[in-house]
């Protein structure tokens, strides 16, 4: 009887980045964040971002989910919609999270920015 043993490969490994500018819909608030999640290995990922922005002495705030495809470096855009009012063109305050997980466990990824956001049509 021979028994062999592998140890195995660590979990995936990510990196969630937020790009310093974004763009908000004048009609509508709605705010668009980007970014890059960098994958070790293919995988499939949530990402998440909440955004915050302060009009006067009140807080706008919004958070939006998508679910990528990751292979090295991936681009990803999510829509952020105002839960408490339109947000506007200037600066958020955004925080991300990424969750990834493969065969040998899983992963968490966060980060953290101000955004400056720009007005479209």
């Amino acid at each position: 009887l021979v028994i062999t043993a592998d140890e195995a490969p660590p979990p995936v490994e990510i990196d969630l980045t937020i790009d310093p500018t974004g763009s908000v819909a004048s009609k509508t608030g709605t705010v668009e964040i980007r970014g890059t999640l960098t994958c070790s290995a293919p995988t499939f990922a949530e990402i998440g971002v909440f955004v915050e922005q302060r009009k006067g002495r009140a807080f706008i705030r919004g958070e939006g989910f998508t679910f990528i495809e990751c292979d090295g470096p991936t681009s990803f855009s999510i829509p952020v919609t105002g839960s408490n009012g339109l947000f506007t063109s200037g600066k958020v305050s955004v925080e991300a999270f990424s969750f990834a997980c493969d065969q040998f466990g899983c992963t968490f990824d966060d980060a953290f920015a101000d955004v400056k956001l720009t007005g479209k049509r």
